[in-house]
Order: structure tokens, then sequence, then C-alpha cells
């Protein structure tokens, strides 16, 4: 099944993509692998990045020249200095176990998580160490001394090799080591090459029995003790890396490929001198570190470059190879035939391969409108006329055309089986080359007489459907019938078939299913508003596979999936001019040039399980607090009533839109969403918090994980207080304990002399009285013993003069500014301000109800909203505004503030920035 359309009749307008001569070579014309490139920022493009130690999925730790660390964390690259201060410089690094160890004065340090600091390893404090590499579980370490083996988590040291090492390198094959000229075999102490002294060594790796050196020679190729080839001799050899693609060379002029399968090396370059957002970004490499899988990441002097082992099935031919100014520049068509394409831009038509290398190309004196390729002969319509080439060597066919078709003005070619469908305007012509009949429907086709032929499917048997401008119409059995309308659906650009019965349609109100058997009414299948404008689909097993200006999509069984690694960038910029999706392959064209995929790599990256989100970076107050890749693993704690801004990532690139997280120990289990990838939590009550986030499955469903903790720290005033209270408790026993000691010993003394003097015998004999004495008040007596409250309300009521009045005004006023000053602290309390006023909490809830009408509450609450309006008319984000006027709880400011207001902050601050504009 296939979509047939092609690109609409504007496409015209556009200039000439491509100018020059008749034919074109490789060397002019070059398909270009694909690359996902992160530039490195002006502070870094003097550095060189020495070392990559690749953490799964979770970031890449970079050592550059210098001797200064930082990570990327799949969003930004930041310096280690930043978070530890006066850090040393730094000779190399290695990742074990997700940890990064350091090497620093010849001696092994670790950066700490938890702690956020740098410390010095007592593994093998006793040697000075001239490099470090980790494998598996173990840490690789050559010293002058020789060879190490550390066994971190077994604490444990095995020397390997008594050789001075300068460099060791660590492969499935064994461990090798670099003494400055000779490359040695570790694990079974023997030398496998010496190089002259006046050869420098960078790297090394070892793959069946054949040695690969990089270095001031280039790549050599050492087999048996002898050197059996040498590549890019002229270039110097940094870094090496073997994938299923092949043998990836790093060098001071660029990166190159070669296919390992061949028994003599291809080396081909990936730089590119017209680079563009996917070609490979930079001119000299000095570091390729494998990732996940097949996955590269490779280092340059201008940025960090991302290659996918699946992306080897991509192909493309960037627009910047088409000799054309991309700002003008257009493709007019685009077809497919046999494994093989042409592309046609204004008066130029190229002939690619599968790969889209260029093999022949042609200049025309008109500018090609549209291209169908029938019967192995390719079809150009110009506004001039039709014309006709042989597909395999573009000379023209020598069969005579109607004179019509070489005279009239074409805006489309479309083909079925057996003829061309020919679009002029509003008319429609219909031609069977074989038996050179013609047939002009004229426009009396349509019964609006308006009506644009845009897209076409052949069924054959039960007739042809025409998507037009104006709807859907049937041809069969040689007349035309109106099906689905304008109001119905739309233009329909674009046809296919779902089975036997049904068709798909992609139009300019969304894509649509109808029964040919049933007829009826069309069936919404998407609109162009969930994910963007649909431009070219494809359907399969009632799977559809979508191209958007969002992105690329795929929907099973009413579940959505996004594909990461095709970027929103990538369809946005690169599908302008066309897009097709078939059976086996899908082809768009745009700003960015010419791709094509094979379904089978279109699945394999729809596959790929989604990477993990982690926590990489803490700011605390806005300085920085942790950095690296934090986990659940990693227990963090942060200062009390501070303000903590924790960055969520993801591996390689992260392209989510938001965050959905929720925060528990905060005593609320709502769940919130934000527009970056940055939370924000201001004055945290002291205990435990978990942070919870909902992550997409390849499925499109959505899970929830547990992906960090933190606890807080106590204000030094609750730890003061627990210390007071618990001081108390101890004098309080203390003074019991005392108390009764003391009662019972001045007992005994009282018994002891009252048994000397017989008094206990004397008052057995006699039981004296008991009296009770009362004590009976006056009221005026009784009143003067009870303080008064000075703003207590008398029994009787006094009528307020001038005087009052103007102090009861006075202390409105005094109350008011300080509600003003301290609105944004989340707790301030009636406590609060009746300490700042003198007065105890009862009396100034009375007072204040009395002067104000409203409580002390409504008061603070209606101070802070007024204040978030100003802010949110200013521009300001929603969760800094929140946490600005006091609100704990975005959850609750938004139901705070919709209650006075009626709209939300969000709603708000959008109407004022449609305002503005």
């Amino acid at each position: 099944m296939r979509l047939s359309f092609r690109m609409p009749a504007l496409q015209r307008c556009l200039i000439a993509l491509i100018v020059g001569l008749s034919s074109l070579s490789s060397a002019v014309l070059n398909a270009s692998p694909f690359f996902l490139q992160f530039p490195f920022e002006y502070s870094l493009t003097s550095k060189v990045i020495k070392t990559m130690e690749y953490i799964e999925e979770k970031g890449v730790w970079l050592l550059d020249s210098s001797g200064a660390v930082s990570y990327y964390d799949g969003t930004k690259i930041r310096s280690l200095s930043l978070f530890v201060p006066s850090l040393p410089e730094v000779s190399d690094i290695a990742v074990l176990n997700g940890k990064l160890y350091l090497l620093i004065d010849n001696k092994l340090h670790h950066y700490d998580l938890i702690t956020g600091k740098v410390t010095p390893s007592h593994y093998a404090s006793g040697l000075n160490i001239n490099d470090i590499e980790s494998g598996g579980d173990t840490l690789f370490v050559a010293a002058t001394s020789g060879g190490y083996r550390l066994d971190i988590e077994q604490q444990r040291v095995e020397k390997l090799s008594s050789d001075n090492l300068i460099q060791i390198y660590s492969s499935s094959q064994g461990v090798l080591g670099n003494n400055g000229n000779q490359i040695i075999d570790i694990t079974h102490q023997r030398v496998l090459y010496e190089f002259s002294s006046n050869t420098q060594i960078f790297d090394a790796k070892r793959w069946g029995d054949s040695l690969f050196v990089a270095g001031t020679q280039g790549l050599s190729v050492i087999r048996q003790g002898h050197v059996i080839q040498r590549y890019l001799v002229n270039n110097i050899g940094y870094a090496i890396e073997k994938t299923v693609e092949g043998i990836w060379l790093g060098t001071n002029k660029g990166l190159f490929l070669a296919e390992s399968s061949a028994e003599n090396l291809v080396f081909v370059p990936m730089s590119t001198s017209q680079p563009d957002a996917f070609s490979f970004l930079g001119q000299q490499v000095t570091a390729i570190e494998r990732g996940d899988k097949d996955d590269l990441w490779i280092a340059s002097d201008s940025g960090l470059n991302f290659r996918s082992s699946i992306l080897a099935g991509l192909y493309r031919l960037p627009s910047g190879h088409l000799n054309g100014d991309l700002a003008e520049a257009g493709i007019s068509s685009f077809v497919d035939w046999q494994g093989q394409y042409f592309l046609g831009s204004r008066n130029k038509l190229v002939k690619l391969n599968r790969t889209l290398h260029p093999v022949l190309s042609k200049t025309f004196n008109f500018s090609i409108q549209s291209m169908e390729v029938l019967e192995n002969t390719l079809w150009v319509a110009t506004a001039s006329g039709l014309h006709a080439y042989h597909a395999e060597s573009l000379r023209p066919v020598d069969e005579e055309l109607p004179q019509l078709l070489r005279e009239i003005p074409i805006d489309r070619l479309l083909a079925d089986e057996h003829s061309v469908w020919i679009a002029s305007e509003n008319r429609i012509l219909r031609y069977w080359p074989e038996s050179q009949t013609l047939v002009d429907f004229d426009s009396s086709w349509s019964q609006s007489g308006e009506a644009r032929l845009l897209s076409l499917l052949d069924m054959e048997s039960v007739g042809v459907w025409l998507g037009t401008s104006h709807g859907l119409v049937h041809y069969f059995d040689g007349s035309f019938r109106d099906v689905l309308s304008k109001d119905d659906v739309g233009a329909v650009k674009y046809l296919s078939e779902s089975d036997k019965e049904n068709l798909w349609l992609v139009a300019s109100n969304g894509v649509y299913g109808y029964s040919m058997t049933e007829g009826g009414a069309a069936n919404p299948i998407l609109n162009h508003t969930e994910n963007g404008k649909v431009l070219c689909a494809y359907v399969h097993d009632n799977e559809m596979t979508y191209i958007t200006t969002k992105g690329v999509f795929r929907n099973i069984k009413g579940h959505t999936q996004k594909q990461s690694v095709l970027t929103t960038q990538l369809t946005s910029q690169s599908v302008r001019y066309f897009c097709e999706m078939t059976k086996q392959a899908t082809y768009f064209a745009g700003d960015l040039g010419v791709f094509s995929l094979s379904t089978e790599t279109l699945d394999q990256l729809f596959n790929l399980p989604l990477r993990p989100s982690f926590v990489s970076t803490v700011y605390i107050d806005d300085a920085p607090y942790r950095m690296g890749p934090l986990s659940d693993f990693v227990q963090l704690s942060v200062p009390a009533k501070s303000t903590a801004k924790i960055d969520i990532s993801q591996m390689p690139f992260n392209l989510r839109e938001g965050v959905s997280y929720q925060l528990l120990g905060s005593g609320s289990d709502i769940w919130h969403k934000t527009r970056d990838n940055q939370l924000v939590f201001s004055a945290l009550g002291s205990g435990d918090y978990t942070l919870i986030v909902k992550e997409s499955l390849t499925s499109g469903q959505e899970s929830k994980r547990q992906l960090f903790s933190f606890s807080v720290d106590r204000v030094w005033y609750e730890q003061l207080g627990v210390i007071i209270i618990g001081m108390l408790v101890i004098a309080l026993l203390g003074f019991v304990y005392f108390h009764q000691s003391n009662f019972r010993a001045r007992k005994r003394v009282s018994i002891d002399e009252k048994i000397s003097d017989g008094e206990i015998l004397a008052a057995r004999e006699v039981d004296p009285p008991l009296f009770v004495d009362t004590v009976v008040f006056t009221s005026a007596e009784l009143a003067s013993e009870v303080e008064t409250d000075p703003y207590q309300p008398a029994y009787a009521p006094i009528e307020a003069d001038e005087s009052s009045t103007a102090s009861d005004e006075a202390w409105k006023s005094n109350a008011q500014a300080e509600i003003d000053t301290h609105f944004g602290d989340p707790d301030y309390t009636t406590s609060s301000l009746a300490t700042a006023l003198y007065i105890s909490e009862r009396s100034l809830q009375r007072r204040f109800k009395a002067l104000f009408g409203y409580t002390f509450k409504e008061a603070l609450i209606s101070t802070r909203l007024e204040n978030a309006t100003r802010m949110l008319a200013n521009g300001s984000k929603v969760s800094d505004v929140s946490v600005a006027c006091g609100f704990n709880e975005p959850s609750y400011f938004s139901k705070s503030f919709k209650a006075r207001y009626g709209c939300t902050p969000t709603q708000f601050r959008e109407k004022f920035e449609e305002k503005s504009e």
C-alpha cells in the first residue's frame, strides 16, 4: 500500500536548489551519515577533550586538555569545579560502577556524590600512577612501577606487569600497555610491537588477531608482530573504536569510518565542508566512547556527536550538497523507481542510488513541476507541457506525444498501473502510453467545477479514488462521483488502502477512515491539534505510522508513541517539500535535504526502550550543591528553609516537554506538571521526601517511578527547641528526685525528734479538731486581683472619640504594613504579627476582625494573591510566583487564585501575553 501524493503546485515558485553541470560526481554530491550533535559553548572551543567516560543511561564525564572535568547530562555541559571549589588539575578520569575516579598529582581520587567532595582513595595509595582505565568491574592502573588491577569491591590490588607504563588500554581480549614506544600484552607478558622513538601513541585496540594502533603515523594494523597496513598516514590518529557499522577512527582531520569486514579497509570521511544540524560536527576528533549497545559518543573540537547504530539505515542527501541557498531552495518532486530515486528542483533532475548518492543529473531549459515513472519511462511535467525520458539513462524518449500534452501547462502528474493522470489547474486528462490514448475530462469531472487533483489511489476492480482540493471523488466505468465534500474532510492530500474495504485519508481537517463498501460519512481518526499537522501517513494492520510537524508517531490500538531519535527539529524543517510513506520505506525532503529510511529501521527506532529520567544537578539557593547522576540510592541532605532547584535529565538528548512529578512527604499527593525540566522547591519543612515521576513507555503508556530521595534538615530553632525541652525534662526529673530525697530525710529527722519527746504517744491519746479558715473577697477586691487586657472590650459600651479613632487607624496601618512586608514568608502567622505589634495572639485576632472586618488569614491570602497578579502580568513564571508569594504548594496557589479571580494563574498570564502581542 502506498500514498501517491506529490507536492502542491505552489512549489513551482521555489527558486532553484541545484544548478551546475549536466553530470555530477560523488565527490561533488555525497550522501551524509546522520548524527545528533551538541555544540560546545564558546568557553570550551579553545580546549580539546582528552577523555570521555560514559555512565550507563546517565550522562558522560568529560576531561579537557586544561585538566578540567565536566558533565553532560543530556541537556547541558557543566563544570565540576562549580560544585567542587578549588578542584586541582585532573590528568585522567575513569568510571567504574557509575562512580567517577580521578587522577590528581599521580594519585587516585574519588568523587563522592553524597558529600560533593573529591577525596583521595586509599587504594594503591603508594603508586605513582600515570593512567587509569575501567574494564568491567575492575580499574586498571598504569604506574611507573608497572600495571595493576584494582578490585574496588574486594579491596584488592593485583600487580600485572613490572613495566614502566605511560598508558593502559582495556579490551575484551585482554589488557594492553604502552611504555612509550612499545605496545605490551600485559595479560600474557609479551611485547606485541615496538614503534620508532619518534612515534607517539594515543590509542590501541585489539580485535581478533589484529592490533590497531592510533598515533602520529595514522592507523597501524599489526598481526604477529608485523605492520600489515597503514591508513591515513598523513593524519594523527587519536581514538579508535569498533561497532557493527565498522571501524571508527578519530583524527586531527576529522572522523573516518571503514567497513571492518573488508580485508583492505577503506576509510570514508564523516566530516563535511558544509555542516548542518544533522551532519558530523567538528574538524578534529580526540575521543570516542562506546555508549549503550553500539551507540557512539564522539568528541570533536566543536562539540559532542551522538551516533546510533540503528541510524545506519537512515540515508540523507544534505541540501548544502545540492549547491544552493537553503533559504531560497526547493525540491519540486521526488519519486522512487526500483530502489533508485529521481529528484527534481526547478530546472535540475538528479538520479540517486539506494543510499542517496547521486548517479546522473540533467539540466533543462524549463522548470520541473512534477514527475512520475511508468513502464520504465520517467514522465516530467512542466509549465510548457509533458516530457518523457528513459528512466535508466535519462535520454529523451522518441515516441510521439499528443500535441495537446506538449502544449498544456501541467501542475501535477499521478500514475496508476497503466496510465498517467495529468492535472492542469481544475482540468484533468488521462493518458495511456502503450496505446497512446488520451482522454480529456476537462473540468466537468467535479461537481463544483473548481476542484484540483491532489492524490490518487487505483483499486483496479473497484475503480480509482481521487483526492481533491474539494474532498474525495470516485471514478468507475467512465463516470465520476463526489463521495465526500470539502465540508466533510477538507482537501484530501493522501490516499491509502487499509484493507480491501476501507480507505485512509490524510486531509486538511485531519486523518479519516472511509468504508468503500458501506459508504456514508468518514470516520475521524486523528486531528491536526493533538500531535501537530499530519504531513503523511502509512497504515498496516490497524497500525498507523505518521509524520507531523512535531515528530514521528505511531498509533497502536489507541496508544500513541513518539519516536525520540527523529526529533521535532528534523521533521519540522525537513518535511517542507515532500513526504511519502510506503510499506517498504519512508521518504521526506525539505530545507535540510532528502531523507530515506527503511520500514525496518523505523520499526527498530520505535522499539528502542526509552531512556529513564535521572537527577543530574541540585542547586541550593541558586548556588551549585551537587552534580552527577543522582539516584534513589544516593540520599542527599538539604539545608533547612532553603530553595532547592533539581534538574531532571534524560539521555542521549533531553527531548521531553516538561516533567510530571509528585513529591511525597510534603503532605500532598497531587501530581504536578512543569513546562521545563527543572523542579523548584522552597521552604520545605524538615523531614524525608521522595520524588516520583511519570515516564512514557515504548507502548505509549505511562509508568510511575521513584526517582530520588532527600531529607531536609531541622532549622536551628527546632534543634535548639529539642535540646531545651530535653534539658528541662532532665532538670525537672532531677528537681523531683532531689526534692523527694530531701523530704524523706527531713521526715525521718522529725519522727526521730518526736519519738524522743514522746509527742507521738500523746497524739494517739488526743485527736485535735480540724479547723477550716474561709477568706471572703469583695467584688472590688476581686477586680483588683485580675490583670485587665487593654484591648478587652468593657462590659459597658464606650463611645469612640476622635483620639481612639486615630489610634485605630494607626494600628490598622501598622498591621497592613507588616503584612505587605512579610507576605512572601510561607511561615508568617498571627504569632509573627502579634510579636511585631507587641500584643497577644488572641487580642490581635479580636482587634483585627473588629477593625478590618475580616480575619488575619483572609488579609494575608488577599495580599499574596494581589502581588501574584502583578508578577504574572509582568511575565514571571507561575512556579516562581507561587514561591515568591509564600505558597508552599503550587496546587494550593492555583486553587486560591482561581477561587479569587475565576481563572488559573497560567490562564491569567497567557491573557496578558496576548494583550501585549
